[in-house]
C-alpha cells in the first residue's frame, strides 16, 4: 500500500479574490480552462485575460465568452514574450501538473488555482485520500488492522485489542491475554507478558521514566510498568471508591503523558456513572509528587480517545458524537458513537463503532449505527465517512508514518 500519491506532495496554491486582483495589476493574465470554472473566474476579473487555454481541440481557435481560446503550445509562445500569470480553472487540475512542471511553471510564482476551484480541491482530497492508519478492534475475533482508505483493512495481529501505542520500533498493545510487544514493520510478536487481574483500556509510554502506563479500568488504578521487563513498578488509585465497593466506579479509558503530567480520562469523576451521572473528566496526576487534580469536561457522555496534539488536549464525547478541543471547544459533530482519534497534518481521523445505545439517544436526532472512520479536513470543515461494516468496536487509531 502506498501512503501517498505523488500529486499529494505538490503544494498547490489557491488564490483569494484579493490576490487575483493584485496579480491583475502586476501581470497579464491567462486562464486555463474554457468551461464553467473559467467563466466564473472571468466574472470576478476586472480586466479581460489575454486568452483562454484549453486542451480541447474543438475549442482551440474559437472564442469563449468573447475571449479567444488558444492551445497549450500557444501559451508557451506567449510566455516567451510576456511575463504572464496563469490562472488554472479546471476541476482536474492535478492532471495538468506534468505539463506545468515540464515547462517550468511554479505554483505561487507564475501560476495558481482560481479561487473558484478550492471546493473541488477539498472534494478531491477527501475522495482520493490515501494515508496509512493502524486501528484496533476489540471484538473477540478482532485485532490490529492496517488501512489506507482505498483498500480493505489488513489484519496484522489477532486479539481483542483496545489500547496500543507506538514506541521506537515497536507496537505495545493490550488484550485480555496481557501485554504484547510487536515489531512495528511486520507486526510479529516479540514478547507476550501475562498480567493477572488487569482489564486494560488505555496504554501509553512515558519516555522520561521509560515506563508503560496502563489504565486498569476494573480497579480504577493507573499502573506503571518497567518498559523492558514489563514488571509492575507501582499503581495509583484514582480514589478509595473501589476499595469501598469492590467495583470500578470511574471507568478509565485513555491516558496521555505531557511532560511531568499524566492525564487520565474517565467516564465519571464522582464515580456515579452507573447511576446515570455522566460527569466525565480528566484526572491530572503530577508525576513526581503524585498529587492529583480534576479537570471536568462539561456535559460529556462516555468520553474516549484523549489525545494531545499541537499543545492542546482533544477528546471524543462518544455518545453525543462530538470532537472537543481543549476538552471543551466543539470542533466537529457526528451522529454515531465515536471512539478512536488520530491526527495527520490538516486531516484527522475519528473512528465510529456500532451504536449499541440507540434507545438512550435524543428522539429528535437520527442515530447513525454503522461503524467506520471519518476523514476530517480541519482546514475546510469538511469530512468523509468510510464505512467498515465488519469493524464493530473500533477503539484506537494511530496515523502510521513509520512504514
Amino acid at each position: 500500500m502506498n501512503n501517498q500519491r505523488m500529486s499529494d506532495n505538490i503544494d498547490y496554491t489557491f488564490l483569494s479574490e484579493g490576490e487575483l486582483k493584485q496579480i491583475e495589476q502586476e501581470h497579464p493574465v491567462v486562464l486555463w480552462g474554457a468551461g464553467v470554472l473559467g467563466e466564473m473566474t472571468l466574472n470576478i476579473l476586472h480586466e479581460d485575460p489575454l486568452c483562454f487555454v484549453d486542451n480541447n481541440l474543438k475549442l482551440q481557435g474559437e472564442t469563449f465568452e468573447g475571449i479567444s481560446v488558444q492551445s497549450p503550445e500557444a501559451l508557451l509562445d506567449l510566455r516567451s514574450k510576456e511575463d504572464i500569470f496563469l490562472v488554472i480553472c479546471i476541476q482536474k487540475f492535478k492532471e495538468l501538473h506534468p505539463f506545468l512542471d515540464e515547462h517550468g511553471f511554479e505554483y505561487g510564482a507564475d501560476c495558481a488555482l482560481t479561487p473558484m476551484a478550492r471546493e473541488y480541491k477539498v472534494l478531491e482530497d477527501l475522495r482520493g485520500h490515501e494515508a496509512m492508519v493502524l486501528f484496533s478492534n476489540y471484538d473477540e475475533e478482532g485485532g490490529l488492522y492496517l488501512f489506507d482508505f482505498q483498500e480493505e483493512p489488513e489484519k496484522v495481529f489477532h486479539g481483542s485489542i483496545r489500547g496500543f501505542t507506538h514506541v521506537n520500533d515497536e507496537i505495545i498493545c493490550a488484550s485480555k491475554r496481557g501485554i504484547h510487544r510487536l515489531d512495528d514493520k511486520d507486526f510479529t510478536e516479540i514478547e507476550h507478558g501475562e498480567i493477572d487481574e488487569y482489564d486494560i483500556y488505555g496504554i501509553t509510554y512515558d519516555e522520561n521514566a521509560d515506563q508503560l502506563i496502563l489504565g486498569n479500568t476494573q480497579s480504577d488504578e493507573v499502573s506503571f510498568l518497567d518498559y523492558e521487563s514489563l514488571d509492575l513498578v507501582e499503581s495509583i488509585p484514582l480514589s478509595d471508591r473501589f476499595d469501598n465497593t469492590g467495583e470500578e466506579q470511574h471507568h478509565i479509558n485513555d491516558i496521555v503523558v505531557v511532560g511531568e503530567r499524566i492525564f487520565v480520562l474517565v467516564f465519571s469523576l464522582s464515580g456515579w456513572w452507573r447511576w446515570g451521572v455522566f460527569d466525565g473528566g480528566v484526572y491530572m496526576i503530577h508525576r513526581r509528587t503524585k498529587e492529583m487534580e480534576h479537570l471536568a469536561i462539561s456535559d460529556v457522555w462516555m468520553p474516549h480517545s484523549l489525545k494531545e496534539h499541537g499543545g492542546d488536549l482533544y477528546v471524543l464525547d462518544s455518545m453525543n458524537g462530538d470532537l472537543l478541543k481543549g476538552l471543551k471547544h466543539k470542533q466537529a459533530s457526528f451522529q454515531g458513537f465515536v471512539r478512536g482519534l488520530a491526527f495527520n497534518g490538516k486531516f484527522c481521523y475519528v473512528g465510529q463503532s456500532l451504536h449499541r445505545h440507540i434507545s438512550r439517544m435524543d428522539e429528535q436526532l437520527t442515530t447513525q449505527i454503522n461503524p467506520g472512520i471519518h476523514i476530517i479536513d480541519r482546514d475546510n470543515n469538511a469530512s468523509r465517512f468510510v464505512p467498515l461494516p465488519e469493524q464493530e468496536n473500533i477503539y484506537n487509531i494511530e496515523h502510521v508514518d513509520w512504514l
